[in-house]
């Protein structure tokens, strides 16, 4: 029986390469921080379980609609940060959401979380605006710690 071998590969930026590992058998994305958005649609097409836990940022719909098939780990997905049209994705899934966000600073990120029907669940939330801490309040569908333990950011004034 093969036994997994995580990869050491930390950032993955080679479309070629993205391609080979796509095919190859035995080996996790462990330790995979980065992926550059050309080589996205390649390792999405990765066929084993597809777990990168290690990612920092998530941005590619592609990858966010492979975590929405319900390939993500048992534990969820632990980012600090992804757009409001990966929300969208990974909301659109059909599991429950476990994000690893311990803050959350985008009305339309908030906005786009609300719309899951199997659920998200914030465990780690710690601060928000008080913007996405109303719509937060509203949703019905993501389970945060009780909301008055959540810092409140202010908002910042942009200077002309």
């Amino acid at each position: 029986m093969l036994r997994p071998t995580t990869c050491q590969l930390k950032e993955l930026d080679s479309v070629p390469l993205a391609h080979r590992r796509a095919r190859q058998i035995g080996w996790t994305l462990h330790k995979l921080e980065t992926v550059s958005k050309k080589a996205t649609p390649a390792l999405s097409q990765y066929k084993q379980f597809f777990n990168v836990r290690a990612l920092t940022v998530l941005y590619s719909p592609v990858m966010a609609r492979r975590f929405a098939k319900g390939a993500a780990s048992r534990t969820g997905i632990t980012l600090p940060a992804f757009s409001p049209k990966v929300a969208g994705n990974l909301a659109g899934g059909s599991k429950s959401l476990y994000l690893g966000l311990t803050v959350l600073d985008s009305p339309e990120v908030a906005r786009a979380l609300a719309k899951s029907r199997q659920g998200v669940k914030l465990p780690r939330l710690r601060a928000a605006t008080p913007e996405v801490i109303e719509i937060l309040k509203e949703a019905k569908s993501i389970e945060t710690p009780p909301i008055e333990s959540v810092y409140v950011l202010s908002e910042v004034s942009q200077v002309d």
